[in-house]
């Protein structure tokens, strides 16, 4: 499941985010060469820094649970006492009737690795075994970017008139984001229609705003970008 969770990010920030890259472009360039080509790079590059912050943050946060579960083995030795308290404590509130809890903490008191791992689970709410590997991560999170970053990228290489390519990559991304939403609302226990129009919502607006801002600078400038870098390319 965490890295279903990984996937799924990675795919909707790169459709978000290129999406907004490649109709800003569109509306700066007015070509649907270079507004692919910018489209690519940024998905690339984003996957690039996508997939390392994913190790970084992963890796750091498996550590520091590593650090709390090494300290809590040690207090089940050393402080035995305080992490028998602990429990007591956490399972009285549970609901646990004294007579059972009393012949629980006498178990726990005899059998120090079974102290160590139920601190762990009640008292840390954490499990070695579901730690998550940063490698495996960073690796969902960059193929998944990337993934997501061609669907809004792609159009623009097929169709030649860049007002269609802007359509497409529109549609064909809104019904991506939808799809990650449902996904997203499901395995969150959230509302898949709520999350799926939240999500193409706030996509479609960045690709509105982004590509209003292309517009704009293409105005300013008096002339259309994409005529400047043919000039330069060919010269």
């Amino acid at each position: 499941l965490n890295h279903v969770r990984d996937a799924v990010l990675g795919m909707s920030d790169g459709l978000v985010e290129v999406l907004s890259v490649t109709a800003g472009l569109a509306g700066a360039y007015g070509n649907p060469m270079h507004t692919a080509l910018g489209g690519l790079i940024v998905g690339f590059g984003g996957a690039t820094s996508m997939a390392i912050g994913s190790y970084v943050s992963i890796k750091s946060q498996k550590e520091v649970k590593e650090r709390q579960i090494e300290r809590v083995r040690i207090e089940s030795v050393a402080a035995k006492e305080h992490r028998l308290r602990r429990i007591r404590d956490i399972l009285s509130k549970r609901g646990l009737k004294p007579g059972t809890l009393s012949l629980v903490l006498r178990d726990l008191e005899e059998d120090e690795e079974a102290l160590a791992e139920i601190s762990i689970r009640e008292d840390l709410g954490l499990s070695e075994e579901v730690l998550e590997d940063p490698r495996i991560s960073a690796i969902y999170t960059g193929i998944f970017y990337i993934v997501g970053a061609l669907v809004p990228t792609i159009p623009y290489l097929l169709i030649k008139k860049v007002s269609t390519g802007l359509f497409t990559s529109l549609v064909s991304t809104a019904f991506m984001l939808g799809t990650t939403g449902i996904i997203i609302g499901i395995s969150a226990g959230l509302s898949p229609i709520k999350k799926a129009l939240e999500m193409v919502f706030s996509g479609l607006s960045a690709a509105g705003i982004t590509f209003g801002v292309g517009r704009l600078a293409s105005s300013f400038l008096g002339v259309e970008i994409g005529k400047i870098l043919k000039n330069l390319i060919t010269s």
